[in-house]
């Protein structure tokens, strides 16, 4: 009995070559499913504060350019804050994933520069704790805890549009019940 093998083409070749490379991109460890499946689960809340509990009164959401939240191409975050004056605009975590495995990205769409005289800054509140997310808006803080912390976030400004990403330290405080919120009072 004698063995017979396909003939071998340069496409088979370059077919399993491709199939190789693609196979072995994952780092080890990583699933296909991690990379495309959200590291947090988020909650906008209502213009009055609360947990959102109809999709148009929400505080914040999706940008007007996107069809969710999170990129599993790039890992980011998209949220667009729909700030009013007198009112409090956020989110929650509402779940952490077990292991996340890429740095926490947000990038938040209509962010004031100015919060107005008893407005507040953007901030991430966890246990009892309020931290800083807003560098440019240091100055504005009145309690050392709420300054902002190299140490936990990297931040860059450009007009209305914040990013800001958590370092593995950062990454920490993201907790299930953690908080990012801004308040607007231009009234006076």
């Amino acid at each position: 009995m004698s063995l017979v093998f396909p003939k071998v083409t340069r496409f088979g070749t370059a077919l399993a070559l491709v199939l190789a490379v693609i196979g072995s991109s994952n780092v080890e460890g990583e699933s296909d499913a991690d990379t495309a499946r959200p590291p947090l689960e988020i909650r906008f809340r209502s213009e009055q504060g609360g947990l959102r509990a109809k999709k148009d009164d929400a505080s914040c959401g999706l940008p007007p350019t996107r069809d969710r939240v999170y990129d599993p191409e790039t890992g980011v975050f998209h949220i667009h804050f729909k700030a009013r004056d007198f009112s409090e605009s956020g989110f929650e975590v509402a779940k952490t994933a077990d292991r996340i495995t890429k740095p926490v990205v947000f990038r938040l769409t209509g962010v004031p520069r100015a919060y107005g005289c008893l407005g507040h800054p953007l901030t991430l509140s966890v246990g009892g704790k309020t931290y800083g997310l807003d560098p440019s808006c240091a100055s504005l803080y009145s309690r050392d805890e709420r300054q902002f912390d190299k140490g936990l976030f990297q931040s860059e400004r450009k007009g209305d549009v914040l990013t800001v990403q958590f370092t593995e330290k950062g990454q920490a405080l993201l907790k299930a019940g953690a908080q990012i919120t801004l308040a607007i009072d231009t009234g006076w």
